[in-house]
């Protein structure tokens, strides 16, 4: 018996059934999410530095 599998359109909030403009929503929020987390690694803050030093990826124009 062989298994079908489906290409993934790398959203998985798509696929937990959640409409598409609010699945759009969440993956750009844990897109940020990630970023951050990223950033803050890369930067070696402490919770301490991150007080202190503001992150760019939080400035607005």
């Amino acid at each position: 018996m062989k298994k079908r599998t489906t290409k993934s359109s790398d959203n998985v909030f798509l696929y937990i059934f959640f409409y598409t403009a609010y699945a759009a929503v969440l993956q750009m929020r844990a897109n940020l999410m990630g970023d951050l987390r990223l950033y803050i690694e890369k930067n070696e803050l402490t919770e301490l530095n991150r007080l202190k030093k503001p992150c760019p990826l939080l400035i607005l124009p």
